[in-house]
């Protein structure tokens, strides 16, 4: 005769996949909140200071404030163990906005035309480490601009300048500084003493 087969009970738990649901979503969230936070864009350390730097008056060094002298030096003397921070200054200028703006009104076939004829470069950027600066060459490069990489050393330490240029003309200098706005990347313009 045939056997009656017995069921096997089997119990499930119900309760034991809802930690696994929780942990599951937990850890995605996670992901998706890192994801978020690495695509950030990072603002350039920098370009506050720089800018600081650039404007007139806001370079002053320890010796050019009233009242505080070294032990030794008299009022007349500056020292400093390097040339450059004098002669820095006296090489580049930021271009003003209204010098660039008034560039664009003019005609090709005007008859004002400067004595000598100058440089002017675009700083799209400094920063604190070569690796920062070389990633923001390389975006340059990917949108189709040469830029090179000029390393400072001030008080405040190391700098990575990012430079385009030299451009003959504010035609030229302001025709590729547009280009860069469009691709969100803020280029100061510089003017260079011969």
């Amino acid at each position: 005769m045939a056997r009656k087969r017995r069921r096997r009970s089997t119990t499930s738990s119900r309760a034991g996949g809802l930690p696994w649901l929780a942990a599951g979503i937990l850890t995605g969230l996670l992901i998706a909140g890192l994801v978020w936070w690495l695509q950030q864009p990072v603002p350039p350390p920098g370009d506050a200071e720089l800018r600081r730097l650039l404007e007139p008056g806001g370079r002053k060094t320890p010796s050019d404030q009233p009242g505080k002298r070294r032990h030794g030096q008299h009022p007349a003397e500056k020292e400093s163990a390097y040339d450059f921070y004098h002669l820095l200054p006296e090489m580049e200028v930021v271009v003003p906005e209204e010098e660039l703006a008034s560039a664009e009104a003019r005609r090709p076939g005007g008859n004002a035309r400067p004595n000598k004829p100058a440089r002017y470069l675009l700083q799209a950027g400094a920063f604190r480490t070569h690796r920062q600066a070389d990633e923001l060459k390389a975006r340059l490069a990917l949108l189709g601009f040469e830029a090179r990489i000029v390393r400072i050393e001030t008080p405040q330490g190391t700098w990575h300048r990012v430079r385009l240029g030299p451009f003959g003309s504010l035609r030229e200098l302001d025709r590729v500084r547009h280009a860069l706005q469009k691709h969100r990347i803020d280029a100061i313009a510089l003017k260079v003493a011969d």
